[in-house]
């Protein structure tokens, strides 16, 4: 094979892998002709790194956009609301627990059950503990722009979180320089993305939620969170730590709490109730990352078996709901 076959080739596996199937049968071999014709051009004969992540890129967003398409405006609406509230309340959680305080300097941290120390370097951010705190600010500029209905600001502060997501941990971890765990991060750019899927304060009672609702929030899981510390002398990043309640069961309980909440709101009325049945299981598994200190076994026990006896009941009640109330109305449509 020669050098131009090889790389029109390698052009077509990438398009495929990142490209949905309705965007290539469309605009897929015209995208591939213009990266070599762009080649030719300048006399090469391999793909570059940056072409091919520029395709990454593009196909992902475009994937992204095809399932966002198939959402209904205002399921959009819902998500956003949703992984707003989400977001900025893990934000001021992990700026307050994770990021300030004596708990969390250099002297005083102790996380390993031998007392023990850390060895990364601490570079802080003026009274926060890493670079990642800039992060969770922007966070809250987020949900001050969404109260104050300025969507352009809103819009182009999601994007910073994005990548200010990304990149901040990227560059302490290369730098050996203490940074919040992975999950952190990703739960972090997923709320914002789901922010970005669509308006948040479309309606006056999202409004309302959104204003109301996320101070409410963020200042139960603070009081929850609190009431389950052992005392100062711990660090709320790290893996290993012995602390009950941390970054990580944080940032589970609010990423699956995201991912159930989109299903539910994001799903058509005709399967709704599946999506509200599934999050109705995993309560007990959200208790026990968020309430490891407030529930005991038996606590937890009591729990499952209300929610396998819940979640039927919920599932059929909207069932029968839904073929009362909405089948009907698209009949005669």
């Amino acid at each position: 094979m020669s050098p131009e076959a090889r790389m029109e080739a390698t052009y077509r596996r990438a398009v495929r892998a990142s490209y949905p199937r309705q965007w290539r049968a469309e605009s897929g071999e015209e995208l591939i002709g213009v990266f070599l014709d762009v080649a030719a051009a300048a006399q090469r004969s391999r793909a570059t790194v940056p072409d091919l992540a520029n395709i990454l890129v593009s196909g992902t967003a475009a994937r992204f956009l095809l399932i966002v398409g198939k959402v209904a405006p205002r399921g959009r609406d819902r998500v956003s609301t949703l992984a707003t509230m989400l977001g900025t309340s893990m934000a001021i959680l992990m700026l307050l627990l994770g990021e300030w305080g004596p708990w969390v300097r250099a002297g005083s941290l102790r996380w390993r059950p031998t007392g023990a120390g850390f060895s990364e370097r601490l570079v802080e951010l003026g009274p926060f503990v890493t670079l990642s705190a800039a992060t969770y600010i922007v966070w809250i500029a987020v949900f001050l722009a969404t109260v104050l209905q300025r969507s352009a600001a809103r819009r182009q502060l999601l994007i910073l979180a994005v990548l200010m997501s990304v990149l901040l941990p990227l560059s302490s971890w290369i730098g050996g320089v203490m940074a919040p765990p992975p999950v952190v991060s990703v739960v972090m750019v997923l709320a914002a993305v789901l922010a970005l899927a669509g308006n948040a304060t479309r309606t006056v009672h999202q409004l309302r939620l959104v204003r109301w609702g996320t101070p409410l929030l963020t200042a139960g899981l603070l009081a929850v969170t609190v009431f389950q510390l052992p005392g100062r002398a711990i660090f709320f990043y790290n893996a290993r730590s012995v602390v009950a309640v941390d970054s990580h069961s944080i940032s589970y309980s609010v990423g699956l709490a995201l991912i159930l909440g989109t299903a539910a709101l994001a799903a058509p009325a005709i399967r709704r109730h599946w999506a509200v049945a599934l999050s109705i299981l995993a309560l007990p598994l959200m208790a026990q990352l968020f309430l490891p200190r407030v529930l005991s076994a038996q606590d937890l026990q009591t729990l499952t078996i209300a929610v396998l006896v819940a979640s039927p009941i919920a599932a059929l009640w909207l069932r029968w709901h839904h073929r009362r109330t909405v089948a009907p109305v698209l009949q005669q449509a």
